[in-house]
């Protein structure tokens, strides 16, 4: 690929770059290495990262080296970008656990079957690289790395980024520690081009402060002022709303936490808005083909084009299928057998509130959301709506026939009573 910047550029992958055309000639005159981080926050990644990995698999497809960090050290202390307090101190067993389980998920992404940090190699791509900043940076001895590099990091410069000027309007603590973040970021840039050459750091729009500190880092403390900074935008749907998050919670890449099923259900569900800007995003069809299916097929028929790509590449083409398969079933044949069921214990009381079954059940995340989805019209007993946020629920109701609560018009699960 001759110039990988503009085919990211086309399918909306730039939002800033502190050189673009500095990077163009970069990646179109030689095997360049760029890389992102990810903290072990969680045991997923969720699809608020997906534009990420598919970024850098598109950077891998034109025969680049990539790099991912897993911040295993970085995450003790807490990025404070796009936050408005101060992240939860985390167990470093919980931390290493979320390190385990995230490597597994890019592991996965990238078609690799082999369960460890290192170099991938792969003769028709670029080399894929996963490391820890734990090996570099739980060994710093404090007071040396503040002598050889904090110097060159200023506060002012610090409290000149978005992130920082809006906690501070917000009167909310910023934390010694918090500050102390950015230097870790920079630090890890540096590492990164001594040890792999790595010229490139990508990431998201809030990582825009870290970005540059790195390469202001790396130019004072060595020289070098070959190295850049690209982020993609904040991707939101049409109605404004951060991907990744959903009235349900964050949309995770891990199956254990949100399941093929519902992980295709959330791509078959977008605003009809959203569909091509979403395919040139999140699949490897080519603009093209995009082209062609927008064309070609009505609105529904793109978006389960969209869900069984997307779903292909998180998950596998056969639980793509499956989840086509089931979505088929139940609304175009009404047949609810492969629905999830939830057991009601009818033992101690006679009735129990739909609220809170709903809850308990973990259809919702509580009852107070129940609430709001009934009173809004949102949920059906057997295609009927209901009405009262306080209906209750008896063992005969469920007992005499199949019970089918549905939450809209793409959520269904079935209740049995015990």
């Amino acid at each position: 690929m001759n110039d990988l910047i503009s085919f990211l550029q086309n399918r909306g992958f730039v939002y800033q770059s502190t050189d673009l055309n500095a990077t163009r000639e970069l990646f179109s005159n030689s095997v360049a290495a760029g890389y992102i981080g990810f903290d072990c926050t969680a045991k997923s990644l969720h699809i608020g990262s997906l534009v990420q990995l598919m970024l850098l698999s598109h950077v891998r497809n034109a025969g680049h080296n990539v790099i991912i960090v897993l911040g295993t050290a970085t995450t003790m202390i807490g990025d404070p970008s796009d936050k408005t307090e101060m992240r939860r101190m985390m167990p470093y067993d919980e931390i290493v656990s979320n390190k385990r389980a995230i490597r597994a998920n890019l592991l996965h992404f990238f078609g690799i079957d082999e369960d460890r940090d290192g170099v991938f190699h792969r003769q028709d791509k670029g080399d894929l690289i996963i490391v820890d900043n734990r090996d570099w940076l739980m060994d710093v001895k404090y007071v040396e790395f503040l002598r050889d590099y904090g110097k060159y990091v200023s506060i002012n410069r610090m409290l000149s980024f978005e992130h920082v000027k809006r906690r501070l309007e917000l009167d909310q603590p910023l934390s010694f520690l918090e500050f102390n973040y950015m230097l870790l970021q920079a630090y890890d840039f540096l590492e990164l081009n001594k040890k792999y050459n790595c010229s490139v750091q990508f990431g998201g729009s809030e990582q825009w402060g870290n970005i540059v500190a790195g390469i202001e880092l790396a130019k004072k403390v060595s020289g070098i002022d070959t190295m850049y900074g690209v982020t993609t935008p904040l991707i939101t749907n049409s109605s404004g709303v951060k991907m990744g998050k959903t009235v349900d919670g964050a949309v995770w890449l891990n199956s254990d936490m949100k399941s093929s099923y519902d992980f295709w259900q959330f791509w078959r569900s977008v605003d009809d808005k959203d569909v091509r800007r979403f395919m040139q995003l999140y699949t490897y069809m080519s603009l093209e083909e995009i082209s062609e299916v927008c064309n070609d097929n009505d609105i529904n028929q793109q978006k389960v084009i969209l869900a069984n790509a997307v779903t292909t590449i998180c998950h596998s083409a056969e639980e793509a299928e499956k989840a086509h398969e089931k979505a088929s079933a139940i609304y175009e044949k009404k047949n609810f057998d492969d629905v999830q069921s939830f057991t009601v214990d009818f033992s101690r009381d006679k009735s129990i509130p739909l609220c809170n079954v709903m809850a308990s059940t973990g259809i919702t995340s509580s009852i107070g959301e129940a609430k709001r989805l009934i009173s809004g019209g949102g949920v059906r007993i057997n295609g009927i709506v209901v009405e009262d946020e306080l209906h209750n629920l008896s063992k005969e109701d469920i007992a005499t026939e199949k019970c089918i609560i549905s939450i809209g018009k793409k959520r269904y699960f079935k209740l049995v009573a015990s």
